[in-house]
């Protein structure tokens, strides 16, 4: 996380603008970066929470920088304490995208029911996006095992190319087609993160000739005010990558020709369904 300059430049924004003198929560903590930058701006008090093992660590790390006295350190889930308000929620439960185990429940509660009626809570609003792209050297990679031998390997190859992967590096020129955003996820909106399926089917246009591997996913974050900070395929690698919803076989694209993509996620328990697939519009 701490090597994720964007992140950690648009949070630390938030917390130079709102929590001098503010009751902080640094919900899903880890190491607490987040927590002695809001110390160090002046915050009132700060609760440090994470279900991560690696929070054990943080009292040690504030006794070393002279921090213990104003904050407070849990290792377990919010929804086991005892109800406060805070002035400011510092929260990033995301993974490659926001859809990831039990976050957005955490973040209905926190919104609901942890946040003081004038507080601040970050991130307010996720919106995912998603488009066709090209990746040649992880389908030879992924494919080749499954052509080995005499064996037929069949079902191990379906189940790998159903799967979601999380792909660290992917650069803008591996788009091959327009963008969409198929949902958002609005933080302040308590009755809306309740919803267990977020999804959509609409239009794009391949950008050029290529072959489409599958899908790639990324978000585009409002933490707070104008405080933004995406990860759209850049050189930026953020830290969890982004989501690469994979195809069986390779689809070749014309530049101009129009597809119906379509991605949808179901919460189930602590797990997310994905479905994803395109549909060529000219045929």
């Amino acid at each position: 996380m701490l090597v994720d300059r964007v992140r950690r430049d648009a949070y630390c924004q938030v917390i130079q603008q709102h929590a001098a003198d503010a009751r902080v929560l640094d919900l899903g903590c880890g190491t607490g970066y987040f927590s002695l930058e809001a110390l160090r701006a002046g915050a009132k008090s700060v609760l440090s929470i994470d279900t991560h093992p690696v929070v054990t660590l943080l009292p040690n790390v504030l006794r070393r920088n002279q921090c213990e006295s104003n904050c407070s350190v849990f290792y377990g889930d919010i929804r086991q304490l005892p109800e406060q308000k805070f002035d400011l929620i510092l929260a990033d439960l995301r993974g490659p995208t926001p859809l990831h185990y039990d976050g957005i429940r955490v973040m209905q509660y926190a919104s609901s029911s942890l946040l003081d009626k004038n507080g601040v809570l970050t991130p307010q609003e996720d919106t995912l996006s998603a488009a066709l792209v090209t990746m040649p050297e992880w389908y030879e990679r992924t494919n080749t095992p499954w052509a080995l031998g005499p064996y037929d390997w069949s079902d191990c190859r379906q189940n790998v190319f159903s799967t979601p992967v999380q792909i660290p590096s992917v650069s803008a020129t591996q788009i091959i087609s327009t963008a969409i955003d198929w949902t958002t996820i609005n933080y302040l909106d308590s009755e809306s993160l309740l919803k267990k399926t977020r999804g959509a089917s609409l239009n794009v246009s391949a950008k050029r000739k290529a072959q489409a591997h599958g899908i790639i996913c990324w978000f585009n974050t409002r933490l707070c005010n104008s405080i933004n900070y995406d990860t759209a395929p850049s050189d930026h690698q953020p830290t969890y990558g982004r989501m690469f919803l994979p195809f069986n076989q390779p689809v070749d694209v014309s530049e101009g020709e129009n597809f119906t993509m379509t991605v949808r996620c179901t919460g189930i328990g602590e797990s997310w369904i994905w479905e994803w697939g395109i549909k060529n519009d000219d045929t």
